[in-house]
């Protein structure tokens, strides 16, 4: 395949090689080298990629009066004329076709409507058809219709939500931005971390996704997938270097996510990587006063085996749930004398 487009030059190269492109006015665009055979389609995308022409579906390419199809081979010196082509005023009919082609993963079809040229953004009430065909995980229609310039950014942070990293792998690629936010402020990684799709999560955080960015709540992709249990989406996200500290608008940090809820391995995984056990949130409590609240004895274990400081929990905290027989074994551990906690402690 050639590699390079350049401007004709006829102190570098023979006008005799070229395969010349020029607009409809007779100015000259660009030249390719003849030096194997290309498709209409590779110098299409060629124009559109190093000339900044649109995608190769509003392009016409003509010899001789002829439009060539996008399959045409060009192995000989040519002088071509490029038409650019505006989007159809499509029918109502059309556009739902043109949806269904896509959520039906009908390719041939869905190539032969960009070629009218349809709009690949074209508005339908509900998905569009981009994301219609990301969630019937039809990877060659979301191709085309990346290619075509469809807004990838949507189905972006759905398919990080699903876990289809192949689909998520070609939008990356197609320039969807990382970085893009729902109406929660809600990024693509912090998607992924909180369904735990660590393949996702990796490809996003190794694509240069920002690990520490907060949604509106403050809460980053760590928080949400140590609150959510998911222990190999945290340790990939603490591997590559994610603040384990940093703390929502409430001042809740990721440890505290995962001890509020239970979730031992997490909490293991955290205070082993260097986590605060003893940093508090802004309503006073800790780790450990949230493990102890809610009953989770292991991770109350865990959390005094590690060295949290009991003083830092609230003594009335305690006082309360013995007085209310709530949760009182992990009440209990908390009120120990540290001689006897260290025989609990398997």
């Amino acid at each position: 395949m050639i590699s390079q487009f350049r401007k004709f030059d006829s102190r570098t190269a023979s006008p005799s090689r070229m395969l010349r492109i020029c607009m409809m006015s007779g100015a000259e665009l660009a030249a390719v080298p003849v030096e194997e055979v290309i498709s209409v389609r590779e110098v299409k995308r060629l124009l559109h990629q190093q000339h900044g022409l649109p995608p190769r579906f509003r392009q016409r390419l003509v010899l001789n009066g002829a439009s060539l199809d996008d399959a045409d081979e060009l192995a000989s010196p040519q002088d071509l004329e490029l038409v650019v082509l505006p989007f159809c005023n499509a029918s109502v009919q059309q556009v739902y076709e043109f949806r269904a082609a896509a959520g039906d993963g009908l390719v041939q079809q869905v190539e032969s409507m960009l070629q009218l040229p349809l709009d690949p953004s074209v508005f339908v009430p509900g998905r569009s058809p981009l994301l219609h065909a990301a969630a019937n995980g039809h990877v060659e229609v979301v191709r085309l219709l990346a290619e075509a310039g469809a807004d990838v950014n949507a189905a972006l942070m759905m398919e990080a939500g699903n876990g289809r990293v192949e689909v998520v792998r070609l939008l990356v690629e197609a320039g969807g931005d990382q970085h893009a936010v729902a109406y929660d402020g809600m990024t693509a990684l912090m998607t992924a971390a909180a369904n735990g799709h660590a393949k996702v999560v990796r490809l996003l955080e190794e694509s240069g996704s920002d690990k520490d960015l907060g949604a509106n709540s403050g809460m980053t992709a760590l928080m949400m997938a140590a609150g959510n249990g998911h222990v190999e989406v945290v340790r990939l996200l603490v591997g590559a270097g994610a603040d384990k500290d940093m703390g929502a608008n409430n001042g809740t940090t990721a440890l505290m996510m995962a001890a509020v809820d239970g979730h031992v391995e997490v909490v293991r995984l955290l205070v082993e990587a260097g986590a605060d056990k003893d940093v508090a949130a802004k309503n006073g409590k800790t780790a450990l006063t949230m493990a102890t609240a809610n009953g989770h004895v292991e991770v109350v274990r865990l959390l005094m085996q590690a060295g949290a400081d009991k003083h830092v929990a609230n003594d009335a905290l305690t006082s309360r749930m013995f007085a209310d027989g709530s949760h009182a074994e992990a009440a209990l551990l908390l009120s120990e004398p540290a001689t006897k906690r260290r025989r609990l402690v398997p």
